[in-house]
């Protein structure tokens, strides 16, 4: 069952650029694009969605990182001002944990970071 169909066509810019994004991820995006191991990223965009028990869920990030000794890696990455669980209320945290779960099925590495030296 797809997860939602994507549109059929897709503004054509080398940049997205969005007022939408909260300042501390502005700050996470500034990072990823400095860093030379990180070779695209983007913010997943609205339909872009997990269904889980606890409603939909949709994750910030899918980054392709280059790592020497491993070559290309995938991710996807749910940035939070604080990577404790403990600080994740209870709806929110429980559809974290249905992303991992989900993405650990597809083989895709998934993680709750706060900066951009956790991916």
């Amino acid at each position: 069952m797809p997860l939602h169909e994507a549109p059929s066509s897709l503004p054509e810019h080398d940049e997205v650029w969005s007022s939408s994004i909260p300042r501390r991820k502005s700050g996470f995006t500034k990072r990823l694009d400095e860093r030379e191991d990180v070779k695209l990223f983007f913010k997943l965009p609205p339909w872009f969605r997990v269904q889980t028990p606890m409603g939909e869920y949709n994750p910030d990030w899918a980054i392709v990182k280059e790592e020497d000794d491993v070559g290309r890696l995938y991710l996807i990455r749910e940035t939070k001002g604080s990577g404790d669980s403990e600080q994740l209320r209870g709806r929110e945290l429980k559809k974290v944990e249905c992303g991992k779960a989900h993405f650990a099925a597809l083989g895709v590495d998934y993680k709750v970071v706060t900066s951009h030296n956790e991916i």
